[in-house]
């Protein structure tokens, strides 16, 4: 990370549109805390890329069709 950059993974804001919903998976931490993410799909170009999503807050408004700006993301 380049000093000055506020998030860990800078990159421009990438417009994408859900096209499939995957699964939630629920998890315990190792400090009992409990958390979930969610998957789904995004075309890529070519094929399509897997999203994992772990603001729960968030969640609810992921719908299939629905267009998303992703950031502070991992190629």
């Amino acid at each position: 990370m380049k000093s000055g950059d506020s998030l860990p993974y800078p990159k421009a804001l990438v417009k994408a549109t859900v096209i499939k919903l995957g699964h939630t998976a629920t998890f315990t931490n190792a400090n009992g805390e409990k958390g979930s993410i969610l998957n789904f799909s995004v075309p890529d170009g070519t094929e399509a890329m897997l999203v994992t999503l772990s603001d729960e807050a968030k969640m609810p408004t992921i719908k299939e069709g629905r267009t998303l700006q992703i950031r502070n993301f991992i190629e």
